[in-house]
């Protein structure tokens, strides 16, 4: 009676008497198993009911034990063990879902399942037994998410339903319980009949559950957390509402002091944060965290309940933080997070959810203003655990995946370590591979995973990479709806993508792409969203890219206002904002340019001000950013003549050129303008400082642009001049400081030697020595390559592009890797001096074997140099050289060289009269403004006699315009009888003292003669032999071997194999040179060229002696006549001693007489010719071609000797 009463009413004191008495009843009972057993199940029957009223521990541990007893008492063949199995099952699941204890819940299935399987099918009491059956085996899967046990558990409840009569007062009960298992299918396979049919399910328990039951609480609360459920999978308002509604009204049919209480509480909260999420209303927010907050604080620790609670009032937490932005709000969020965890077992079917939601929460801490490095670290510890807890392929899993790339991407754009980008990449990849993922989810995968391809490509300068990026960005975009609130960020992000590839590759086609859909996202984001200024800005640098690519003043005056635009809008302390003003500064000045216009370049100024006030001073961006600025002042100075302006356009130059942490190339340009300012104003001491970082500077540039050669061209220009212009500064100091003089003009030498080679000899010898450095370490050897071509992609980054803060992490982080690694290799005997310039010291045994003359021609000054073999360097300024004359001895030298090989090619072109007159015009010039007055200082000081009977060997290192000057054939007008340079010296050629340096070294070995004849092809595509009567001659000389490889056997294969094997070659061919890439020059062969840099491979460890009977092999560039580069002085650093050339072409007669009169001399009385007379050798030949033949100067002066 009180137990009915009790189940009718609800009253405590009825509840209480009843395991009262039934106690009393067990314990004067007879001891017979029957009557035990009987009055055993009443007590626990009524300790279980307690039990669902006031959630006592002590109630079901005790109901557990009764009802084992019961079943102990209770024999086989008894009609009452299937319901005293299903007590026992029904209160061991009662336990389970308090304590968690999976031995329950494996104990409750097991006597649930016996006591069905003892139950005839027609049994009344089978519908409630099959319906305790399916509900522990749904216990099950809700812990550990075995498909089987739901498939079953709904097969049980299904029946349980079918089986019980319409009037019954379990049927909504079982009703409720089936819908409950029908959500949790849906919930797995997002079967949206399911839910729909759970509804129904849930609604006619309520409607069958009497007012104030148990049963009705239950099944409103069931239908409220369904209609939530529909909600967060389909989105109607109508269902939030209903469902929030629905719990509210469960909540008023709960006692204040029941046990599912605050389960109901933690549903409501969850249902308020789904409308909060759709409609952004606080009140709904804060609710939450009142009422999870009273429910966590009343909840014993050892709940099983209490770690949900935590993650609702956590997830409570972050819409606020979101809201106000507020660290410790997010702090609190975090402990709540990891207290509900710490308290979730491994096997808990929860624990990967809360692993993923504690991992996200930890990733937006890291992302915050005072995130750590481990606060990205436990969030991918976090989240790697949580895909090893859950199926494989299974949807929670590609979410976690999902979740995990984007905490591998987040801690790369921290610390730059390759492996998280690949890690981020594998992830997402993995994430998406995932067949389960829906359309908009797999969007937003495919955005993400385009993005970190994007990241790497960045970093490590994969075109492929970002080819691949802009392919899953697009496929993103394609994926989603027009109506998206995503599709702006998608937009966004492909149009970036996309300009990114124009900067690489100047494709047309994308900057066009770039431009539409950076426009339609800007046009679909609302004006007031955070991210619009960026995307504004973004939009207008690729406007000004597409101008600077097709010239639309149309496309100008967009990108400044777009950015105009986005600028008043962006932060002043957005890591982007520096580089958009410096864009906004640059179109501005490009406006200013076109039209002319002071307030543009007033307002460019203003912008570029900016962003060097904002970029910190270690952004690597900011020597940019201050060379924009000075640029902009000299524009206005030359504009407007305002002094000041000067001397804020020097002073940005300089701040510029000193910055340790600025990128190479920008520096060594404010470095060489600073410089020049300073040597303008002839303030030298300050001129040289800068000329010294300069040089500092150059190597790195150098071996940078040899992985970036567009982005390094426009320094070429000011690098070609800058040896000349610095080593005239230091000898101007020389001439000013005459105490220091010798210091000053050793430096000069130095100067112009690394100037003078820098742009392709000091390329070719960083390649032998890393060659060198491979050889003692081939690992270093890689390494070396390999940091240096990732610091040259590091430094030639857009300074406008959307990652400045990885762009500036990953230049530090290279620029670090590449000093230890040449700190390291410099501890290496033999290569103390890695990458270093040579010294004074060094440089002088260039002289060894007679002076070197080296004539300096700057826009400064005019200077030659001698160093003697011995003793001090002798200076001999040149006042009576003006720039006017440089320029006519380069316009006439061009017009000579061009006569020259016209007439080669074309027979039918006759002696020319004029050619001759601007010849000897050239010669008496040169004799009168450098031959006799450096002869003169030379018989001074003793280096040269003119009395004496053979004539003193010099060498001539020519710079800038005068490097093809013929300075070995100047003579006095020919109306004087006095002699002139061929009579009074032996001359020989040098680009470089570095390779005299080298071939004063080395020694003699055996003579081992190579000749090459290819063919040429002249006219409409007739081939002969160059020079084929000059190999006969060569081939009767005496020699150790001689190997003759002509016509179409001159190829490019055996001929690269052969050149290592041979002392001396010739060359009967023609050639090439590239201004450009001078390792690229070479000599054409049968089947093409054959370039430097393939002759060097492998190195010519036996060279001595090169003869080139070829085109253009002694002159230099006639495109960029401020420097030049002979083919025949580059022979000299790929390995041979000595090499004879010529400035022009020459006919095949008089080639051919020189030829033999050199073999004949170097082979002459001796048994193995010395390849160091060819200079010797060439001179006699001269002569007799001069004198004896008569021959035009065009055919004997261009004949040339280096080395």
């Amino acid at each position: 009676g009180l137990l009915a009463r009790f189940d009718k009413l609800g009253r405590i004191n009825d509840i209480n008497s009843a395991v009262d008495t039934f106690a009393e009843a067990q314990k004067i009972v007879p001891s017979t198993d029957a009557e035990q057993a009987a009055c055993l199940t009443d007590l626990g029957v009524a300790l279980a009911r307690r039990y669902d009223r006031l959630g006592r521990i002590a109630d079901i541990n005790e109901a557990v034990e009764k009802h084992s007893e019961a079943v102990k008492y209770t024999p086989r063949d008894s009609n009452y063990l299937p319901s005293r199995l299903d007590n026992l099952g029904s209160a061991l699941l009662s336990r389970y879902l308090k304590t968690g204890d999976p031995k329950d819940l494996e104990d409750a299935i097991e006597r649930t399942g016996r006591a069905v399987d003892f139950t005839p099918s027609d049994s009344l009491s089978r519908p409630e037994f099959q319906n305790h059956a399916g509900t522990a085996l749904l216990c099950r899967y809700r812990r550990f998410n075995r498909a089987e046990d739901l498939t079953l558990a709904i097969e049980r409840l299904k029946e349980a339903v079918e089986l019980v009569p319409q009037g019954s007062p379990h049927r909504a009960a079982f009703l409720g319980d089936l819908g409950g298992a029908l959500h949790d299918r849906f919930a797995w396979l997002n079967n949206e009949p399911d839910i729909n049919a759970a509804i129904e399910c849930r609604r006619e328990s309520m409607a069958l559950s009497p007012e104030g039951s148990p049963q009705r609480a239950q099944s409103v609360s069931s239908l409220a957390d369904s209609l939530h459920t529909r909600f967060h999978a389909f989105g109607q308002i109508i269902d939030i509402n209903s469902a929030i509604e629905t719990f509210e009204e469960a909540l008023e049919l709960y006692d204040p002091l029941d046990a599912n209480r605050p389960g109901i509480i933690d549903n409501l909260s969850n249902a308020l944060l789904a409308r909060f999420d759709a409609t952004g209303e606080l009140e709904d927010v804060e609710s939450v965290i009142e009422k999870m907050r009273d429910v966590v604080d009343d909840t014993p620790i050892e709940s099983i309940d209490r770690p949900r609670y935590l993650n609702t009032l956590a997830r409570a937490l972050l819409r606020l933080h979101g809201l106000l932005g507020d660290v410790q709000v997010l702090d609190d969020a975090i402990r709540r997070l990891q207290e509900a965890l710490d308290f979730t077992s491994d096997d808990n079917a929860e624990r990967p959810r809360r692993l993923a939601e504690l991992g996200n929460v930890l990733l937006l801490r890291f992302n915050s203003l005072l995130g750590d490095i481990y606060h990205i670290a436990g969030a991918i510890d976090a989240l790697l655990e949580a895909t090893t807890l859950v199926a494989s392929g299974s949807l929670s899993q590609a979410q976690y995946l999902h979740d995990l790339g984007r905490c591998y991407l987040g801690r790369f754009d921290k610390l730059g370590e390759v492996r998280d980008v690949n890690c981020a990449i594998q992830s997402l990849t993995d994430s998406i591979a995932n067949e389960l993922v829906a359309d908009g989810t797999r969007a937003v995968v495919l955005n993400d995973l385009g993005n970190a391809l994007l990241r790497r490509s960045e970093w490590l300068g994969d075109i492929d990479d970002l080819n691949v990026a802009i392919d899953q960005l697009t496929q993103a975009l394609d994926l989603t709806a027009l109506d998206s609130a995503l599709r702006p960020q998608y937009l966004s992000d492909l149009g970036s993508s996309l300009l990114c590839r124009v900067r690489r590759t100047g494709q047309k086609a994308d900057i066009d792409r770039t431009i539409h859909y950076l426009s339609q996202a800007v046009g679909f984001i609302p004006a007031d969203n955070t991210d619009r200024p960026v995307w504004l800005c973004n939009l207008g640098t690729a406007l000004l890219r597409r101008w600077e690519m097709a010239d639309d003043i149309h496309d100008l005056n967009a990108s400044i206002e777009r950015l105009e635009v986005g600028l008043d809008r962006i932060r002043i302390d957005d890591s982007l904002r520096p580089g958009f003003c410096s864009a906004l500064g640059n179109a501005l000045m490009a406006r200013y340019r076109r039209l002319n216009g002071l307030r543009d370049i007033n307002h460019a100024i203003r912008r570029h001000k900016e962003a060097v006030d904002l970029a910190h001073i270690e952004n690597p961006r900011r020597s940019a950013f201050l060379n924009n600025l000075a640029e902009s002042l000299l524009n206005r100075y030359q504009y407007q003549g305002e002094v000041h302006d000067f001397r804020h356009c020097v002073e940005a130059y300089r701040l510029s050129a000193i910055s340790p942490y600025g990128k190479p190339h920008h520096r060594l340009n404010a470095a060489i303008q600073w410089a020049t300012f300073m040597h303008d104003a002839n303030l030298l001491q300050v001129a040289s400082t800068a000329y010294d970082l300069a040089f500092d500077l150059l190597p790195q540039v150098v071996f940078m642009g040899s992985s970036a050669k567009n982005q390094i061209s426009p320094l070429v220009p000011k690098i070609h001049s800058l040896g000349r212009d610095a080593a005239a500064c230091m000898l101007a100091r020389a001439a000013s400081e005459p105490e220091l003089a010798q210091k000053h003009a050793s430096r000069a030498v130095e100067l112009l030697e690394e100037g003078q080679t820098i742009a392709w000899s000091h390329a070719f010898r960083l390649r032998q020595e890393i060659d060198h450095l491979r050889a003692v370490d081939p690992q270093l050897g890689e390494d070396c390559d390999h940091s240096g071509n990732v610091l040259a992609q590091s430094c030639f980054r857009d300074p406008h592009d959307q990652f400045p803060e990885l762009d500036g992490l990953h230049y530090r982080r290279a620029l670090e890797d590449w000093e230890d690694l040449v700190r390291t290799i410099r501890y290496i005997p033999g290569l103390a001096n890695f990458l270093l310039p040579l010294k004074f010291e060094t440089l002088r045994h260039a002289a060894d074997r007679g002076p070197v003359i080296t004539i300096n021609a700057s826009k400064y000054r005019v200077d030659a140099v001698i160093i003697p073999p011995a003793g001090e360097v002798i200076l001999l300024p040149i006042p009576e050289v003006s720039m006017s004359d440089i320029t006519d001895f380069a316009t006439k030298l061009q017009q000579i060289s061009v006569y020259g090989d016209l007439r080669h090619s074309y027979t039918w072109i006759e002696e020319s009269a004029s050619a001759e007159e601007i010849m000897q015009e050239v010669l008496t010039k040169t004799w009168r403004l450098f031959g006799k007055p450096i002869l003169d200082k030379m018989e001074q000081a003793r280096l040269y006699d003119k009395d004496s009977s053979s004539p003193t060997r010099v060498w001539w290192n020519l710079t800038g315009p005068l490097a093809s000057l013929p300075i070995h054939a100047a003579s006095p007008p020919p109306s004087e009888p006095n002699p002139g340079m061929m009579e009074s010296v032996i001359s020989s050629y040098t680009s470089s003292l570095t390779g005299l340096v080298g071939a004063s070294g080395s020694k003699s070995v055996p003579r081992k003669m190579l000749v090459v004849g290819a063919p040429e092809t002249i006219g409409e595509g007739e081939q002969t032999v160059v020079a084929g009567n000059e190999l006969e001659p060569i081939q009767k000389l005496t020699a150790e071997e001689i190997r003759t490889i002509k016509a179409e056997d001159a190829r490019l294969l055996d001929v690269s194999r052969a050149l290592s094997e041979y002392t001396w070659v010739h060359f009967a061919c023609s050639a090439v040179q590239d201004p450009s890439d001078p390792l690229k020059s070479g000599l054409i062969l049968a089947d093409g060229l054959l370039p430097l840099s393939r002759m060097a491979q492998p190195p010519l460890a036996q060279a001595q002696f090169a003869y080139l009977s070829s085109c253009q092999s002694a002159t230099g560039s006639t495109q960029h006549p401020n420097e030049a580069f002979p083919l025949a002085s580059a022979m000299q650093f790929i390995g041979f001693r000595g090499v004879i050339g010529t400035l022009w072409s020459v006919g095949d007669d008089h080639a051919l007489k020189v030829s033999d009169k050199v073999y004949g001399d170097l082979c002459e009385a001796t048994d193995e010719a010395d390849a160091s007379k060819a200079a010797f050798a060439l001179h006699k030949a001269i002569l007799h071609l001069r004198d004896e033949i008569k021959a035009p100067l065009t055919d004997w002066v261009p004949f040339v000797h280096f080395g």
